[in-house]
């Protein structure tokens, strides 16, 4: 992850984070209750319902910023 955020401005780095973040809880398997709960609070923590609508902004904030752009589109295909 360091090299994927080297130099990206704080937000970018932290949506970076988020965009991981959000992929791993996404793909947790809620096996039993305790840890569906766990995987429902992660979820909103990290606000994955928004992600969506923060990439966007982000994008289109660092458009000409091809290092950004590239990171975020690593970030999500990150396992």
């Amino acid at each position: 992850m360091e090299a994927l955020t080297k130099d990206l401005p704080a937000d970018a780095k932290a949506l970076v984070y988020r965009i991981v973040d959000c992929n791993h809880w996404l793909g947790e398997e809620p096996y039993d209750a305790e840890r569906r709960k766990e995987i429902e609070r992660a979820i909103a923590e990290l606000g994955c319902s928004r992600l969506d609508r923060d990439e966007a902004a982000l994008r289109q904030r660092y458009a000409n910023r091809q290092r950004v752009i590239e990171a975020f589109d690593r970030a999500h295909k990150v396992e």
